[in-house]
């Protein structure tokens, strides 16, 4: 734990169940485990957390995965295959290349 506590406290929170956290404890606890919310409590506790949505995280991916199929001549496809299109391929790869 970040802070001193008790060994009464550190106890009680070893033996807590999901059902007797508060919101929204309850909902980490269920979703990643009662340590991991515990854990989050501690690290994070009294803050606003924010998460980036996925698209965050595939769009680099995604970006990652498209440089490396470029051949210098397919434009098209690449943008076909994901969504985009050409200009949005092209500005992709330009930017990858400096």
């Amino acid at each position: 734990m970040s802070r001193p506590c008790s060994k009464l406290i550190k106890e009680a929170l070893d033996n807590l169940t999901v059902k007797e956290l508060p919101p929204p404890y309850d909902e980490f606890a269920t979703m990643f485990g009662m340590e991991t919310a515990i854990r989050m409590a501690e690290r994070v506790g009294g803050s606003n957390v924010y998460f980036p949505k996925i698209e965050k995280l595939t769009k680099v991916i995604r970006d990652e995965l498209l440089v490396k199929e470029f051949n210098s001549s397919n434009f098209r496809e690449l943008a076909q295959k994901y969504g985009l299109t050409e200009v949005w391929v092209r500005k992709i790869i330009s930017k990858q290349k400096t």
